[in-house]
């Protein structure tokens, strides 16, 4: 039977995507000691030939969260994996105070929607 287009997008939808699972791997493993600052992560995917839109895909697949950290009037914006936390040395108490607010919004919506927000860096 001849397939149409239609079959054909429908089932390449369903292909698992090599740039999607090389940007999976490539945040496990970079992220595995620890959170590192998106900047770094972004720069390291980047020199790997990760698209910038590919890491996002795999930020939110892998249900990482995104943490701001000031320091002074200075914002950094930490990544995490699923199940970590930010060490209390990188905290401030205005981040802990910020965090408070929006763990509960992260909640609600999810953290892709957190992670969007780094996109003004």
């Amino acid at each position: 039977m001849p397939w149409c287009a239609d079959d054909l997008v429908r089932n390449s939808r369903r292909l698992p995507s090599p740039s999607l699972n090389r940007a999976k791997k490539f945040l496990e493993e970079y992220l595995a000691r620890g959170p590192r600052l998106s900047e770094e992560v972004r720069s390291s995917a980047g020199r790997r030939r990760l698209s910038r839109r590919t890491v996002q895909r795999a930020f939110a697949q892998l249900e990482m969260r995104s943490e701001r950290v000031y320091h002074g009037r200075q914002l950094y914006v930490y990544w995490l994996l699923k199940g970590q936390e930010l060490p209390e040395e990188l905290r401030t108490p205005q981040d802990t105070g910020l965090n408070r607010w929006l763990k509960p919004l992260e909640e609600r919506y999810g953290t892709g929607a957190a992670a969007g927000m780094d996109e003004c860096e």
